[in-house]
């Protein structure tokens, strides 16, 4: 049960030593406050763009209520004149 353990214990401590060496392990520019960087402006424009999709969608959809709301009710008249 102890050597269980301490193999656990050893293989935390190794794991954790070779993530802290890694250069891709550090966090971003934008996580260490750099909001100037290049990282942190297409970051940015990223979200922009997803806001602008999102955006463009709902209006799409918005838009084709609309038509169907108007075209039925041009129906209604049109079946009611005759």
């Amino acid at each position: 049960m102890k050597r269980q353990r301490s193999s656990r214990r050893g293989l935390a401590l190794l794991c954790g030593g070779l993530a802290g060496m890694a250069p891709a392990a550090h966090g971003c520019a934008t996580c260490f406050g750099a909001s100037d960087s290049p990282l942190a402006a297409g970051m940015n424009m990223g979200i922009l763009t997803l806001l602008v999709i999102i955006l463009g969608m709902w209006a799409a959809v918005g838009g084709f209520f609309i038509y169907v709301a108007r075209r039925g009710a041009r129906a209604a008249v049109a079946a009611k004149a005759e």
